[in-house]
């Protein structure tokens, strides 16, 4: 299995490289996001705590896990479109840049992402999430 203090050390390592984000949360739920969000302010990574499944023979199984990681920046009501435009297009840099940078430590075979499955990569644009926040969210299996 994946060793937590492990990955809450990568992604911590990951976040800081970016400088654009300004404030990393590890959650589990919708909840602890919105409670650990609510005064921040600048672009957001909320990374998920991993789940995990276990798959093959029982002497050999694998653990397989699955994340979501959220790219996210408070939206203010009275926003124009070119500035909804704008927190889209900043957050989603963002976003992109985290995906990169876990892809490449996935190749180099040194990252707790080392099984990372390109295929399992899935992006959506986020709406008012987390009391308000906006932006991406990417999940992915490793």
């Amino acid at each position: 299995m994946l060793n937590i203090t492990d990955y809450f050390t990568k992604i911590t390592e990951l976040a800081e490289s970016i400088p654009a984000i300004k404030h990393l949360v590890f959650v589990t739920s919708d909840n602890q996001a919105t409670t650990r969000l609510k005064d921040k302010s600048g672009i957001c990574l909320v990374a998920v705590i991993p789940s995990f499944d276990v798959s093959g023979q029982l002497a050999r199984s694998v653990d397989d896990a699955s994340t979501y990681f959220f790219v996210v920046r408070k939206a203010k009501p009275d926003d124009k479109k070119d500035q909804e435009q704008s927190l889209y297009q900043e957050t989603q840099d963002v976003l992109y840049a985290l995906k990169d940078s876990i892809s490449n430590k996935a190749e180099e075979g040194c990252s707790v992402f080392w099984r990372l499955s390109p295929e399992s990569i899935h992006i959506d644009p986020e709406y008012n999430t987390f009391g308000g926040f906006s932006g991406w969210s990417m999940s992915m299996s490793f």
